[in-house]
């Protein structure tokens, strides 16, 4: 029934969302993000300036100052 097939989808999507919140810890903690200035050091870009706001974009600039990840801050502000 459509009401079963309602839960399974809700469901689906709950266990999605854990997995990617997963990866993203994951991803945070093994310090794997690519930063510009972590590319800029592998040789891998030419400038480690933020294409949002030119500043040094490192790890702590993306995840706490740089205002194109502004919503996703606030997201986990709530």
């Amino acid at each position: 029934p459509i009401h079963t097939l309602k839960r399974r989808k809700k469901s689906l999507i709950r266990g999605v969302k854990v997995q990617l919140f997963r990866q993203i810890i994951k991803t945070i903690v093994t310090g794997s993000t690519k930063a510009a200035d972590r590319l800029k050091k592998a040789g891998a870009v030419d400038d480690d300036k933020c294409s949002h706001c030119g500043a040094r974009q490192a790890t702590e600039h993306m995840w706490w100052h740089c205002e194109r990840y502004g919503a996703e801050r606030q997201a986990f502000e709530k």
